[in-house]
């Protein structure tokens, strides 16, 4: 999992690079259909390379999801919270340090391209220690970095815009991957998409929210503000991981592992 975040990583970085030069050298349609031909060319290998799975006609739930799995659901959402609420306002608040719209997009790209080197290393912690130690303190760091963040002048701001963008990139394999060992290989798809569906719809009002806040605060406090939310994942983290079931279903992957 944390291999394939890489891909996802270099994609977010990549993809307004790639449109912005393309734009500039033809027109927005021809780029559109410049941007397609890399996916069409993936498909048509994907077709005639990539084996089907096995197929599952039972996959269930049984009586629904378990709680632990709307747990983590939630807390992976808060983490994915403060990450978009973040993301959406952070070239405005670089702007606003009267800096160039190049430095500011130089800036919010290493924000997407950290996560490279930050989803891997959150698989292999996974690997060794398990999620726990990633859910507990990837929040927090990320929560101190923010505020700092609001606080500091010059190039050092950078510094901690990187440590927000790494801290939180280091969850999403453990988040995801803590879905499968929870629900075991029958329903690994299902759990996934279930927790990762909850995060997304949870994170795609935090923009609004930050927006709000920010217009009537100013955007260093809506930053402050959003610290809570990193704050309650670690409080939901401990809860999650003091039950039993979760603890156990989390031992037997590492014993497997």
């Amino acid at each position: 999992m944390g291999v394939h975040g890489i891909g996802g990583a270099l994609g977010n970085f990549a993809a307004p690079v790639a449109a912005a030069f393309l734009i500039a050298a033809f027109d927005w349609r021809l780029a559109a259909l410049v941007l397609a031909l890399p996916a069409i060319i993936l498909i048509m290998g994907l077709i005639v390379n990539l084996q089907p799975g096995q197929k599952n006609d039972h996959i269930t739930f049984g009586k629904g999801p378990s709680r632990n799995l709307l747990l983590l659901g939630i807390n992976f959402g808060l983490i994915t919270m403060l990450y978009r609420g973040f993301l959406a306002f952070l070239p405005t608040w670089v702007l606003e340090s009267n800096v160039s719209l190049v430095s500011a997009g130089a800036i919010t790209s290493l924000m997407l391209i950290v996560g490279v080197i930050a989803q891997p290393l959150g698989g292999i912690v996974y690997d060794r220690f398990g999620g726990k130690i990633i859910f507990v303190m990837s929040p927090i760091i990320a929560g101190f970095a923010l505020l700092l963040m609001t606080w500091v002048e010059g190039w050092i701001v950078v510094l901690f815009i990187v440590i927000i963008g790494a801290s939180i990139t280091m969850t999403f394999p453990v988040a995801l991957t803590t879905a499968s060992s929870l629900s075991g290989a029958a329903a690994a798809g299902m759990s996934v998409g279930l927790v990762f569906g909850i995060s997304t719809t949870m994170s795609s009002f935090t923009p609004l929210l930050t927006g709000v806040l920010a217009d009537q605060l100013g955007l260093d406090s809506a930053f402050r503000l959003l610290i809570a939310l990193p704050l309650l994942a670690t409080l939901m983290t401990l809860f999650l991981y003091s039950n039993n079931r979760m603890t156990l279903a989390c031992a037997t992957k590492d014993n497997n592992s």
